[in-house]
């Protein structure tokens, strides 16, 4: 139930502690890797909710990050890996080179694979709703709180209302727009010179390729 961050010195071939752990009663500690586009490492654990006599059954994987530069271990939330509990929960975590999580699960002969596009930190506590603006901003909701921000990126976070709800049980938001979408051509007048020309197209919000 508990984790305890060493760290490992390949010059001189050695383990050391570095002081930092967490204790969660409602997992097992299972998965952990470093995300390369941040240098964090992040670890976490399944967790089973059984609701009994319900449809309401649970399994999440619960997410923690480790920072290096502070030595400190802050809770990122939680994803949903299926709606259904199991006997067993193992599994691992890795990222991609752009910063995107995924978590595998595997339960005899099932595997279940989720995914979150590059983890952010929101300013928020136990994010649990989404939506979208007709001008393309993303929107994020806690328990009192919705925060604006730039997409792909969600980055430029501003506080739109920290009024959401009393007693902070907002959950879910809803919206009328979805995500903007777009498709790029290029029209190539009278053709390539050279079958062997090429080129590549790219669209860009700030420095980020999306």
């Amino acid at each position: 139930r508990t984790a305890t961050i060493y760290k490992y010195d390949p010059t001189t071939n050695s383990w050391s502690a570095t002081g930092a752990s967490r204790t969660d009663n409602d997992i097992q500690f299972v998965a952990g890797g470093v995300n390369l586009a941040n240098g964090k490492y992040y670890f976490g654990g399944f967790q089973s909710i059984d609701v009994s006599g319900t449809a309401n059954d649970q399994t999440r994987f619960k997410l923690y990050e480790y920072d290096p530069a502070t030595n400190a271990i802050v809770y990122r939330g939680y994803i949903l890996v299926a709606k259904e509990t199991f006997n067993g929960n193992n599994g691992d975590l890795a990222f991609n080179s752009a910063g995107d999580l995924f978590v595998v699960h595997g339960t005899g002969s099932d595997v279940r694979i989720a995914s979150v596009t590059d983890p952010r930190d929101s300013g928020m506590e136990n994010v649990s709703g989404i939506a979208f603006d007709s001008s393309g901003k993303g929107f994020l909701g806690d328990g009192s709180t919705v925060r604006s921000f730039s997409v792909p990126d969600w980055l430029n976070g501003s506080t739109v209302t920290t009024g959401l709800a009393s007693g902070s049980t907002s959950s879910d938001l809803s919206t009328c727009s979805s995500p903007p979408t777009f498709t790029l051509y290029k029209n190539v007048v009278g053709g390539r010179v050279d079958p062997a020309h090429q080129f590549k197209l790219s669209f860009k919000s700030g420095t980020t390729q999306i």
